[in-house]
């Protein structure tokens, strides 16, 4: 074989992997373990349906409507569902005013 052919086979073979190769460590890496700090808080729950509401409240549906339509528990309507702040079922359950 002719040293100048381009296409002769290269007389040492790749390596047969990354891990074969020696890589330089990433200077940026963040090799720690995550811990509690670092993880995202748990999402609170902000509003429920009227069903989880009467649960939690422990009435029944016909109770709690009756609750909304005297002024007594305020609820948000959203495309057509009826929800209940979770601070406003607490507010109601400790037994403070919620009229305005």
């Amino acid at each position: 074989m002719k040293e100048d052919d381009p296409f002769a086979a290269d007389p040492s073979p790749p390596p047969t992997s990354q891990a074969a190769r020696k890589r330089e460590p990433d200077p940026f890496a963040d090799d720690r373990k995550p811990t509690q700090s670092d993880a995202a808080p748990p999402m609170r729950i902000l509003l429920v349906a009227a069903e989880t509401a009467q649960r939690s409240l422990g009435i029944s549906r016909t109770t709690l409507d009756l609750l909304v339509r005297s002024g007594e528990l305020r609820c948000r309507r959203i495309r057509g569902r009826v929800l209940f702040a979770v601070d406003e079922l607490e507010r109601f359950a400790r037994g403070e005013d919620g009229k305005e």
